[in-house]
């Protein structure tokens, strides 16, 4: 009976050593999406008044204002 209960808590201890073994590798290979992250995207659209062409210049002083 002790033989018994000795060997089943070996196995259950090899099974969770293998098992962590087996999950770290696979959980730090995962990218995350900004969704599963927290985070959050805002995408904007430049557009020049008046039908004006928009230079790198208006995007940069844009960007630096948001």
């Amino acid at each position: 009976m002790k033989k018994k209960f000795i060997t089943s808590i070996i196995i259950m201890v090899i099974i969770t050593i293998v098992s962590v073994l087996l999950i770290k590798p696979i959980k730090t290979g995962i990218n995350f999406g900004l969704d599963l992250k927290g985070g959050f995207e805002v995408l904007y659209l430049v557009e020049g008044l008046d039908g004006e062409d928009v230079s790198s210049k208006d995007l940069t002083s844009t960007y630096k204002a948001i």
